[in-house]
């Protein structure tokens, strides 16, 4: 197994935004992997597999904006919200 250690020490918006960017660049891996075609049935279950992996960090990134957001009453001035919060308000508008 890889061993990485994480550069965050601290809870901050940015952190936010570089886990969201770290989930997209796999989400583009993986869509990547999948169009080159050619996908045995082993590896479509490992690219399977790493989609959901994929899609629950980013759900932990939009949770993590919530949970900031309501402790701290919004977002401080200063900071740019992460494309999971533009696509909210979006929705919300």
């Amino acid at each position: 197994m890889i061993s990485y250690k994480s550069p965050i020490t601290s809870i901050s918006l940015h952190s936010f935004d570089d886990l969201s960017l770290k989930v997209a660049e796999l989400e583009a891996m993986l869509a990547t992997i999948t169009d080159l075609g050619n996908v045995d049935p082993t590896t479509g279950c490992l690219i399977s597999a790493a989609e959901r992996l994929a899609n629950w960090l980013q759900a932990d990134v939009e949770a993590l904006h919530t949970a900031y957001r309501n402790q701290h009453g919004g977002y401080l001035t200063n900071t740019t919200p992460s494309q999971s919060t533009e696509e909210e308000a979006e929705v919300s508008a």
